[in-house]
């Protein structure tokens, strides 16, 4: 668990139910963002910096059933498959339910605490494997580790922009923002020297320019491509962060 510190979302909006679940998971050594419903939930997993959701059934504004079935529906690899265990006090029937909606599982309320940490380990066991880093940190920070983690973070920042910048230009059928983003970003991608990272923005940016982004197939399958190497690099950055943290 201190190794490899899990970011879990919690969806809940009991109070009481809040403070309990919190309580668990910080003591766990996990860390907790809180959202009071499903419509907060769909803001907070667009940065997809969760390893794990905790989504309350029922809820006002978008329950729990909804908010899954909208996040699963998401044509990319995070949303289809990042783990969503439903929060439920209803009856036994609703486990079915909510396997159907799209949930990895399910646990009752008032849950059991060690149920509730054994099914959050089973089903983040599974990690992104760190993708080898060709950049030259030393050359742009002259080796001073408090510059290089601040370097690495502000790297990470800019890749979670082209990312929402990817989504966000399917959903809306615009692509003049992700071009923007493109290039502002574009010294962080030269600084990084992953050339299939590259290819793979070039490719996107060559669809969108001659007008076939809107071809749905080709367009997610270059989409899906450039988010899991966006990921796997982004996990390389974390884990150099990481090493620098601990000297």
């Amino acid at each position: 668990m201190k190794q490899n510190k899990l970011n879990i979302l919690l969806v809940e909006d009991d109070k009481i139910n809040q403070m309990i679940a919190c309580t668990y998971l910080r003591k766990w050594g996990m860390d907790v963002t809180i959202a009071q419903n499903g419509k907060e939930a769909l803001v907070h997993i667009l940065d997809k910096n969760f390893q794990l959701l905790l989504m309350d059934i029922q809820m006002p504004v978008m329950d729990g059933f909804e908010t899954t079935t909208i996040i699963r529906a998401i044509d990319e690899h995070y949303f289809k498959t990042v783990p969503i265990i439903g929060l439920s006090a209803g009856l036994l029937t609703v486990k079915k339910e909510a396997i159907q909606h799209g949930m990895s599982d399910l646990i009752f309320k008032p849950f059991e605490p060690e149920e509730l940490k054994n099914k959050i380990m089973d089903l983040t066991k599974t990690s992104l494997e760190p993708r080898p880093l060709l950049m030259d940190f030393d050359s742009y920070t002259d080796g001073d580790p408090n510059f290089k983690i601040e370097l690495i973070s502000l790297l990470i920042g800019n890749l979670r922009e082209l990312q929402r910048s990817l989504f966000n230009a399917a959903a809306q059928k615009g692509f003049d923002f992700f071009l923007y983003t493109c290039h502002k970003v574009k010294s962080t991608v030269c600084m990084l020297q992953d050339k299939e990272l590259e290819h793979a923005i070039e490719d996107l940016k060559a669809l969108v320019m001659s007008g076939h982004g809107k071809v749905k197939t080709l367009y997610n399958s270059k989409l899906s491509q450039f988010n899991r190497l966006c990921d796997h690099v982004i996990e390389s950055l974390k884990s150099e962060s990481n090493k620098l943290m601990k000297i």
